[in-house]
């Protein structure tokens, strides 16, 4: 394969992650607002009315209540709904709202106190463009008041705005909005009299689905917050849940259990205490799992039905959830290249599993040729990912769980014959925003927070990654990175976005204007030697090669404007003993010894100078001549040399502005 069609390629898995991603956060979202089922009973009518208007939503707060806060499991603060609203009536449609998406009233699957909290801030975008644009309260008298022409007017102005994911959240909740009113689900002074079809007509969809796409965050890298919510849940479950499932596997079958009650399903004729702790998992004071029992009756004689399978297989999945986050976030890999894992993907180079771990996926052609199979790669997994996944399948050893081939399936279920499609995580990446609070899950974020992560050095994040890859130094991470292609395909696309527009300003100047800097100079010797590959898209490819490079080669790169026309460009490791000016004496206190370009100083040999800087320069000169010159001020001595040292330097730069370039000349000769 050339260089430029692997560049295109490149591009064509970077465009195609974008509108995946999009795509099915879109249909996941919208599923989430789409009609109720008819003939619901309206618990909150039901609630209200025998309750006098009030009523405890849980031990911590009412109905009523200025907040509702929440339990928070198994992780993070506590989750809060406020209402503080100032339109009139406007708190009280958010409650009604906001109280079917408790987990415990919801009629949409909403697990999770966190999507409470997270779904009820729409009500933001519903009061600003349908109340406060129309001059309307959220009172009873003016919700009638409310039009068809109202809710595609408040729907085109959150279009037109500059946060366009309001557009897409204002058209769901008045979705939602409709839905609970058509099916009698909130009281009648609240319900919204217009028909869904008024403004759920097809044209409006495909336009909300074409904005939706340009604003969706699914490929936006996740936040510090976000990042810590996933780590801690995975980390809960691995560290702490999965060394507790696989001792109760292991006392399981030494009980005779198994083998007198396959179906899982025990039966007794009096509370059995011994078999109820057999099947109490308690992990930090929180209960993972408990044994379900059916009391009833037989012939006048309590009798007592005991089932495990259906929370055992809950359980699994929060594992395989934990497992999820860590292979996304350490791979790379595509929705259709996780999707389709299974055990026997993962191989170890030794038998007794003492080497390095690999994880064999397979990529696809972006063509549609039905003869084309697929290209596999092994990408490297750590120790500690492959670990978990090999107690996921020990844990699938018994009671039928082995049905459960594909890793990243669901254990409710156990069907053997699933197709391991990307459908499948669509399921995973619900629970786990369901437990975490995070939304907009896409296997793209976790590469894309890799990516930003290491090209940005972090330093919040900096120590996730080594815990996570399970290295001591930055530089073993890039030596992971290097090895594994598909995460070296994300990064190089995304150091090209980072970079790109700094790196061709930086070629354009050295080729056509004056320039200063060794870096300048050794890139202006490559651009004499080869111009061709200096230009139009082909400096892309230049770039995108260069990156490559790099990142095999286990350097860090940084290309970072630090004033005006000056740039910190370099791919060097940096020491104690050969750092630069901008961190020399105190290299240490930085992670890596990584440059501090907001402390530039025009004596790096690492500092490209262009003419826009000239004027600062001579004003720099200016400055310190005169406080030489200043009668008044005694200097030491070595301050002084300091002052002399920045003088030259500044004097040299300008020196070599002023001096004729060949390049220009050069190529200006091969064109005619």
């Amino acid at each position: 394969m050339s260089d430029t069609q692997f560049y295109d390629e490149l591009i064509d898995d970077f465009e195609r992650q974008l509108i995946d991603g999009s795509l099915t956060e879109l249909e996941n979202y919208v599923l989430r607002s789409a009609d109720l089922s008819p003939n619901k009973e309206s618990v909150l009518v039901a609630m209200l009315s025998a309750g006098g208007g009030d009523f405890p939503i849980n031990e911590r707060c009412r109905y009523q209540s200025q907040q509702w806060v929440f339990d928070s499991k198994p992780i993070g603060t506590a989750p809060q709904v406020p209402f503080n609203h100032l339109t009139p009536g406007a708190n009280t449609l958010k409650r009604a709202l906001s109280f079917y998406r408790i987990p415990e009233f919801s009629y949409y699957n909403i697990k999770s106190y966190r999507t409470t909290a997270t779904r009820s801030r729409d009500f933001i975008a519903l009061e600003k463009y349908l109340f406060i644009a129309n001059h309307l309260t959220c009172l009873p008298e003016h919700i009638r008041l409310i039009t068809p022409k109202m809710i595609n007017q408040a729907l085109d102005m959150a279009r037109d705005s500059e946060a366009k994911s309001n557009y897409f959240t204002l058209f769901t909740i008045l979705r939602f909005w409709s839905a609970l009113s058509v099916q009698k689900l909130i009281p009648e002074p609240l319900r919204l009299d217009v028909p869904l079809s008024h403004f759920n007509y097809e044209e409006r969809r495909q336009d909300v689905i074409a904005v939706h796409e340009g604003s969706i965050q699914s490929w936006v890298p996740f936040s510090e917050q976000e990042l810590q919510r996933l780590i801690e849940y995975a980390l809960f479950w691995l560290e702490k849940a999965l060394p507790a499932l696989l001792d109760f596997k292991q006392r399981l079958l030494d009980s005779d259990l198994l083998g007198r009650y396959p179906k899982g399903k025990i039966d007794r004729y009096s509370r059995d205490a011994a078999l109820e702790r057999l099947f109490h998992i308690e992990v930090e004071g929180e209960v993972l799992m408990e044994i379900a029992r059916t009391d009833s009756s037989r012939q006048g004689s309590p009798a007592y039905l005991y089932t495990w399978k259906t929370r055992y297989a809950e359980m699994l999945d929060h594992v395989r959830n934990a497992i999820f986050i860590l292979v996304a976030l350490l791979t790379g890999a595509r929705s259709s290249e996780l999707a389709p894992l299974q055990r026997q993907h993962l191989r170890n180079e030794r038998p007794d599993q003492s080497g390095d771990f690999w994880l064999q996926i397979t990529r696809w052609k972006t063509s549609s040729d039905p003869n084309y199979y697929g290209q596999t790669e092994e990408l490297p997994l750590p120790r500690f990912a492959a670990e978990a996944i090999l107690s996921l399948y020990k844990l699938k050893e018994l009671a039928g769980f082995e049905q459960a081939r594909f890793l990243f399936q669901s254990n409710a279920g156990r069907r053997a014959n699933i197709k391991g499609d990307p459908q499948l995580l669509r399921f995973v990446v619900n629970q786990i925003a369901e437990n975490t609070g995070v939304q907009h899950i896409h296997p793209h974020r976790f590469r894309k927070s890799i990516a930003e992560i290491l090209i940005n050095r972090d330093e919040r994040n900096i120590d996730i990654i080594r815990a996570l890859f399970g290295h001591k130094s930055y530089d073993m991470t890039l030596k992971y990175i290097a090895r594994n292609p598909a995460m070296v395909r994300c990064i190089a696309a995304v150091l090209e976005q980072n970079f790109t527009a700094d790196f061709q300003e930086i070629v354009s100047q050295i080729r056509y204007g004056a320039y200063s800097g060794e870096v300048a100079d050794r890139i202006a010797q490559h651009i004499q030697a080869r111009p061709h590959e200096f230009t139009g898209s082909q400096l892309k490819l230049t770039l995108h090669n260069y990156i490559i490079h790099i990142l095999r080669s286990g350097s860090p790169l940084l290309i970072k404007r630090t004033a005006l026309g000056t740039y910190c460009v370099t791919a060097e490791k940096f020491s104690d003993d050969n750092a630069p000016p901008c961190i020399a004496g105190n290299a240490g206190r930085h992670h890596e010894h990584r440059p501090n370009p907001s402390n530039c100083d025009y004596s790096c040999r690492k500092i490209v100078v262009f003419l826009k800087a000239k004027q600062a320069l001579e004003d720099n000169i200016h400055f310190y001549e005169k406080i030489l010159a200043d009668q008044n001020c005694a200097f030491p001595a070595s301050a002084k040399r300091h002052i002399l040292d920045k003088i030259s330097a500044y004097r040299a730069h300008l020196s070599n502005l002023s001096a004729p370039h060949k390049i220009a000349v050069v190529e200006l000769n091969h064109e005619q």
